[in-house]
């Protein structure tokens, strides 16, 4: 699956890049899981039911793909989540912007448990 820069990073990176506003990546990378097929214009991001983002770390890029380097653990819900048919990658814990967005292979449903993925589970950048 590709991953795809949301239209707010797309625009604040090629602003900084033709010197018209200075962007300054964020100090902090939050996952969060997505309850439709996203695009770069639209996605919908779980919500109710003990839900959160995860802060996510990531390793250096290789090859354009970078992958997470921590062990991401989501809260334990307090009912049955939705289907997550993808996730973004936002720059705060709560609201913020949604920077990058990706679809899972097959849509899973989430356990009535904590979600725990382990080092190197997600990948941002060319994955084709």
């Amino acid at each position: 699956m590709a991953s795809n820069e949301t239209l707010y990073l797309i625009n604040k990176t090629l602003n900084h890049n033709l010197g018209i506003e200075v962007y300054t990546p964020p100090s902090s990378y939050w996952l969060g899981l997505l309850t439709d097929y996203p695009s770069q214009t639209y996605f919908q991001e779980m919500s109710g039911n003990n839900y959160g983002r995860a802060q996510v770390l990531w390793s250096a890029s290789t090859n354009k793909v970078a992958q997470s380097s921590n062990t991401i653990q989501f809260p334990i819900p307090s009912a049955q989540w939705a289907d997550v048919f993808g996730y973004a990658i936002y720059d705060a814990q709560t609201d913020g912007n949604a920077m990058y967005v990706v679809g899972v292979d097959r849509t899973f449903t989430p356990p009535l448990s904590a979600i725990v993925m382990q080092p190197g589970a997600i990948s941002i950048g060319d994955l084709f």
